[in-house]
């Protein structure tokens, strides 16, 4: 046996109470069932994640330290940045298109039939609002141009404001787009009994927006304009729940991209320096000590020479020559560049093809996986447009209108002419023949029917229809004159052959 660290003999001891109970701590502990602890591998702390916050923030804690840097540096990247400015374009091209949402009225008769009669009637005076210079304030926009432009401002800013007039125009309403900068993200109140305000905006205890406070003066802090809430529509995507404002839509890659532009800029310029085959002057001492003949810039100290292409110096005794030659542009900038870009394009919702403007490489079938995902948000965007602008400004309009006189219909039915929807700008796809068949045999199998295919290409069925009909009625006179005049000659000339053929 083992003898014992321990003086075994003492330890029995009735005095050695203290060492007993250590001992028989030690014991246990060492027979106790070791107890495996679990964690969240992303919530571990240690050297490596020492920088990776581990408190939780609110989207209104973040935005009140970083929005204003956050717009400025959007706005700067859609001004000066290609890769921006393609995707604040693409947003634009995609969300609104050439021809903006088109209003589809589907006001019911109550069998349950549209009313093509007040439907119409609603969608051309509807048309007449949206002129320039009828629809805005200032006159210098188009319903079309104000879709355009509030987009533009989304992509970039992330929210904007529009303030509602009633009484004013020929039909009793208009719009003024606000610059939303000049809701004071600064200003933030807190104060017992009141209305809290959030970055500019008042709300009450529920978090719902009361007030939006404007400020009148750029220059001047602490003047601003109250607007109550029912006369803004303050649009933004919202993140989390309780923001108060909105984030620009390029969050995410736009510290990548500034960076990708100083790599492109410091890479270009050494492909200058490159190409210009540059060097230096390496000066050795002559045997009697004076420096190496030849010119001098006596201010900077250093040779002159001037090169021209094709020709060959001779250098002073002394002189050497030490090319200087940066190896770029390297062969890994493409690659390097492209996955910069797949990284910016995944977290702005678009294709890495969309947003580069690079096909190469792409087949069918590649293209059209990546153009299915980006158009789903695409949609998503045009939906989202529609109900928080679109639908309630119709609305809102449609009232006015009636009570202006400038829409001749009855109050009564206003629930009626309510009814209707926004027909977004729809795509063609990379073959539309295979796209066709596809149609063609969804149409024959009964699983789709024509209103859906038409509404898929963005067409209006309804105005579809009328379109057809009124070529019918145009050209199926001239056809049936074409015909007639056309069989009698078939028929001289199929005689005419036969007697040929017979003699």
């Amino acid at each position: 046996m083992t003898k014992p660290w321990y003086d075994a003999e003492r330890v029995n001891q009735s005095g050695s109470v203290v060492l007993k109970k250590w001992m028989a701590e030690r014991e246990r502990q060492r027979n106790a069932p070791v107890v495996q602890k679990r964690f969240f591998s992303a919530a571990q702390s240690g050297r490596l994640t020492e920088s990776w916050s581990t408190t939780p923030t609110t989207i209104n804690q973040d935005l009140k330290r970083g929005l204003k840097a956050l717009r400025a540096r959007s706005r700067d990247l859609a001004r000066n940045n290609d890769y921006a400015r393609n995707f604040v374009r693409m947003a634009v091209r995609n969300i609104v298109g050439p021809e903006g949402f088109g209003l589809q009225v589907q006001a019911a008769k109550p069998n349950g039939i549209i009313d093509e009669t007040d439907s119409s009637y609603i969608e051309s005076v509807f048309a007449q609002w949206g002129k320039r210079g009828q629809c805005e304030v200032t006159g210098q926009h188009s319903f079309l141009t104000m879709q355009r432009l509030l987009l533009e401002t989304l992509a970039k800013d992330g929210e904007t404001l529009v303030r509602r007039i009633k009484g004013k125009g020929l039909f009793g309403y208009q719009v003024q787009l606000i610059d939303v900068s000049l809701l004071d993200e600064a200003l933030n109140s807190e104060a017992a009994g009141q209305n809290r305000i959030v970055m500019g905006v008042e709300i009450d205890e529920w978090a719902k927006p009361v007030a939006y406070h404007i400020k009148q003066d750029t220059r001047v802090t602490g003047q601003h304009l109250r607007i109550p809430a029912d006369q803004i529509w303050h649009l933004f995507l919202p993140l989390e729940i309780g923001q108060a404002r909105g984030v620009p839509w390029m969050t995410t890659g736009m510290l990548r991209l500034n960076m990708l532009a100083g790599y492109e800029e410091a890479a270009v310029t050494a492909a200058r320096v490159g190409a210009a085959k540059m060097g230096f002057f390496t000066q050795e001492e002559t045997s009697s000590g004076g420096p190496a003949m030849g010119e001098y810039d006596n201010a900077a100290d250093r040779m002159i020479t001037d090169a021209e292409p094709g020709t060959f110096e001779t250098l002073p005794p002394g002189v050497d020559f030490k090319s200087f030659n940066p190896d770029y542009p390297h062969a890994l900038y493409g690659e390097f560049t492209k996955a910069c870009l797949r990284g910016m394009a995944a977290g702005m919702g678009v294709s890495y093809n969309g947003l580069s403007n690079d096909l190469e490489n792409v087949n069918y079938s590649s293209i059209r996986a990546g153009l299915l995902d980006e158009r789903d948000e695409w949609l998503s965007l045009q939906s989202w447009f529609a109900d928080v602008f679109l639908a309630p400004l119709y609305e809102e309009w449609l009232s006015l209108a009636i009570l202006s006189g400038q829409l001749v219909l009855p109050m009564a039915k206003l629930a009626k002419f309510q009814a209707h929807r926004w027909q977004g700008r729809r795509w063609q796809w990379v073959d539309p023949l295979r796209d066709a068949k596809a149609d063609i045999m969804l149409l024959d199998a009964g699983l789709a029917t024509r209103s859906d295919l038409l509404a898929a290409r963005g067409v209006d069925p309804v105005s579809f229809v009328q379109r057809l009909q009124a070529d019918l009625d145009k050209w199926q006179p001239i056809m049936e004159k074409i015909i007639q005049q056309k069989v009698p000659a078939d028929a001289g000339i199929a005689s005419s052959g036969g007697a040929d053929a017979s003699a």
